[in-house]
């Protein structure tokens, strides 16, 4: 439950004119700042007596809050108004709604993506299995959707409302290419590239749920979570921007710098802050603990309404291809792959460790089959063809609990849109 200070500005009841005066309550509300009451006559109520006497005679279903300095004793009953079933938005900068029919069994879903390069393959067979188990696009069916590296790349397509499918096909096109390119630098432009291809100018206000792409800095030495709502920030709301004022190309393509087979990114923020940014592995391969922080934190959901989604890239013998030989020669090649591997196994311990009462299904399974082997930067279409079946596979083994958490009533958190301006880090 958050409280804060507001005043609750009412006019417009038959009868009583328009009344300037606005009275200053303290509204107890979970998991919004603003809430909006207005009649099925589209009348604003003037007053906070007014409104609770409308709300019983059923002329209002929603309850509008303004900013206010002093409490009233009102601070009771509206909480007690908004859990009878009243619909909960907010207008302006911080659009929100929960669902009509909201109650204490409402559901908090997380989709967390992890990092792994062309392993992302595994992660798009296993949602291509949970859309059609919903039926409609990952962003309806999720809250809030994180992602690192090339988990980011799919969790930024989803926020936007692509189909898995689509998103398969745009990694069947350009995965190959990209790794395939001998250089870093090579590597970096085609990512460049893929990124303005295939998000253009869209930038976080244009998700159609809450987001999460992490990144690091390589110049701090600390993780940075470009976010998409105000809500998601642990402080400073009041001077939010979403995503830092970037894009979502350079936010991606930020996440995606495993350096050094990729370059470092260099993105200027809106208030002019030039960031040295790394692949977002480095520092949560596993970004699922940064999506619960988010939850319980400045989220106010309750741990035990949230069910989170949690997807890795699988586990496979070393590839043996001439390519991997010759990267895996150089040790800081082969740091990088160990670091992400056990970083994503050190995130999912604690995890488990910190929030095991939160209800998660994770999906990573493990592949020791000779034929399977292969790394993130596989360039081979039947090996990563085979990739994704497996996400497929491992889908199945997980089904039935994927379809209890799945069909469950789910509370609804659409951002229409976020400006504002803060820096949260993480």
């Amino acid at each position: 439950m958050d409280v804060t200070g507001f005043r609750m500005s009412m006019e417009g009841v038959p009868g009583k004119g328009n009344v300037a005066r606005c009275l200053p309550v303290i509204v107890t509300v979970p998991q919004c700042s603003k809430v909006r009451m207005q009649s099925p006559l589209h009348n604003p109520v003037t007053n906070s007596k007014m409104a609770i006497a409308a709300f019983q005679r059923g002329r209002c279903n929603h309850i509008s809050v303004g900013a206010g300095r002093r409490a009233s004793a009102v601070c009771r009953l509206v909480p007690r108004l908004v859990g009878r079933g009243p619909g909960v938005s907010t207008r302006g900068i911080n659009r929100m709604s929960l669902s009509p029919d909201r109650t204490s069994s409402s559901r908090f879903r997380i989709l967390s993506l992890d990092g792994g390069g062309a392993l992302g393959f595994y992660t798009l067979g296993v949602l291509t299995e949970i859309e059609a188990m919903v039926g409609s696009a990952l962003c309806e069916s999720f809250d809030l959707v994180y992602g690192t590296s090339t988990g980011a790349i799919i969790a930024a397509l989803i926020s936007l409302g692509s189909r898995v499918n689509d998103i398969h096909d745009l990694y069947r096109r350009y995965v190959p290419y990209i790794m395939g390119r001998l250089t870093r630098h090579g590597r970096s432009r085609a990512l460049a590239r893929l990124a303005k291809t295939v998000f253009g100018t869209h930038t976080f206000e244009d998700a159609k749920c809450l987001l999460g792409i992490v990144a690091t800095r390589s110049d701090f030495e600390a993780p940075i979570v470009f976010k998409g709502s105000p809500k998601q920030a642990h402080g400073r709301q009041s001077t939010f921007v979403p995503g830092f004022g970037c894009t979502l190309a350079e936010a991606i393509q930020a996440s995606c710098s495993a350096y050094p087979y990729f370059q470092r990114s260099l993105i200027s923020t809106k208030d002019n802050n030039q960031l040295d940014l790394i692949d977002g592995g480095y520092c949560a391969n596993n970004p699922t603990l940064f999506a619960i922080a988010d939850a319980t934190g400045p989220l106010h959901v309750s741990r035990s309404t949230i069910r989170v989604v949690s997807i890795g890239v699988g586990g496979y013998p070393q590839s043996r291809n001439w390519r991997s030989w010759l990267q895996n020669s150089f040790p800081p090649f082969r740091l990088l792959k160990k670091t992400l591997s056990v970083n994503a196994a050190s995130m999912e311990q604690l995890r488990a460790i910190l929030y095991r009462d939160v209800d998660t299904v994770r999906i990573n399974d493990i592949f020791d089959q000779h034929e399977m082997a292969a790394d993130m930067m596989e360039t081979d279409l039947r090996k990563l063809g085979m990739i994704y079946q497996r996400g497929r596979e491992s889908f199945a083994k997980r089904e039935a609990d994927l379809k209890r958490m799945l069909s469950e009533s789910r509370s609804l958190h659409a951002v229409a849109g976020s400006s504002g301006p803060n820096h949260d880090f993480g």
